[in-house]
């Protein structure tokens, strides 16, 4: 949202760590329907001095139709606050639910450096499958209501001041424009898809953050080598896999070799040799974008290894190569 542009100037306004008000919300009220029954209950918790909470029934083109005895004097105090104002001053900034479960306060609050207090039971909230909210926001039940103001007293100033900043990093990193939203959209998308080379929670969650601490798809050090996977599924010897690997481990392409088993192999000549488990293998992080996946009975030759590096390389997006014990020549086709 550009909603209250003039936080930007005040995107470094940590201090003083607890600020003016404990608690602020300035927004619409609905006298019915979807999302009234959390904003008509607002008031309730409203105490004019370190909990700020102004709604209005001013909105819509027949508000009147619908307005209840509280919306006069709701809209005498609510025009008593400037919304910026309010929200730079605040600790806490509550986000109840509207007429939608998620609401652009969210990110306001972010935007504001103020601790965002969600209050919309099953809302998801954007980018949760890479974002920490728990370590930088405060999720409540809307059935609790009432218990706000304490959760957010017993909040400490150091905690607070953490939440802040990571507020601040959260939203400078990926929400802070359009480009950057949709750069965090695509390498969440990139971390699905080559789940191999996602990035991890600290990288997710911490400076620099995921969309400048990106590790490419192709490294410019490793663009031209490629990792072999060999899964080994009976017992083998030591000379036998040194053997049946001598041919890939002269590539000069050759980047690691991973043996996949749950044998316990211990080699003497471990260079460029990783031994790990199928559970391993699924959080390993590969250091190439070209892999080579064998079974130990059906290693290649190594010029038909580097040949089909060389296709690969030219349609990078495709895979190249076949498993013969799952393809069988069919003479009539």
């Amino acid at each position: 949202t550009d909603r209250g542009q003039g936080a930007l100037r005040e995107r470094n306004n940590l201090f003083p760590v607890e600020r003016k008000y404990v608690l602020s919300f300035k927004g619409k009220r609905y006298v019915w329907g979807v999302g009234s029954v959390v904003r008509n209950a607002l008031y309730n918790i409203h105490n004019s001095k370190d909990i700020i909470l102004l709604t209005t029934c001013i909105h819509g083109a027949n508000w009147y139709k619908y307005e209840d005895k509280l919306c006069q004097n709701d809209n005498v105090v609510y025009t008593g606050y400037d919304f910026e104002d309010l929200m730079i001053n605040s600790s806490f900034c509550l986000v109840p639910r509207g007429r939608r479960l998620g609401s652009f306060r969210f990110l306001e609050s972010l935007q504001f450096g103020c601790i965002p207090v969600s209050l919309s039971n099953g809302y998801v909230l954007p980018f949760s499958d890479v974002i920490d909210w728990k370590i930088t926001s405060l999720n409540v039940d809307e059935r609790n209501l009432f218990q706000v103001p304490t959760i957010v007293r017993t909040v400490s100033s150091d905690r607070l001041l953490a939440m802040r900043l990571q507020a601040q990093f959260f939203w400078e990193t990926y929400f802070s424009s359009t480009r950057k939203y949709v750069l965090t959209i695509l390498e969440i998308l990139r971390d699905r898809i080559f789940s191999h080379l996602s990035r991890s929670y600290e990288q997710w969650n911490f400076p620099p953050g995921a969309i400048f601490n990106r590790m490419h798809l192709v490294n410019n050090n490793n663009n031209n080598l490629f990792t072999v996977v060999i899964h080994i599924y009976e017992v083998v010897t030591e000379d036998r896999i040194f053997g049946m690997l001598s041919n890939i481990r002269n590539s000069e392409y050759l980047c690691e070799i991973i043996l996949v088993t749950h044998q316990l192999l211990r080699l003497s000549d471990s260079e460029n040799l990783r031994i790990l488990s199928k559970t391993e293998l699924k959080q390993f992080q590969f250091q190439t974008e070209a892999i080579l996946n064998l079974e130990f009975n059906q290693i290649p030759l190594l010029e038909d290894l580097e040949f089909g590096l060389q296709i690969w390389k030219s349609f990078p997006n495709r895979l190249v190569g076949f498993s013969d014990t799952s393809h069988l020549w069919d003479p009539k086709q």
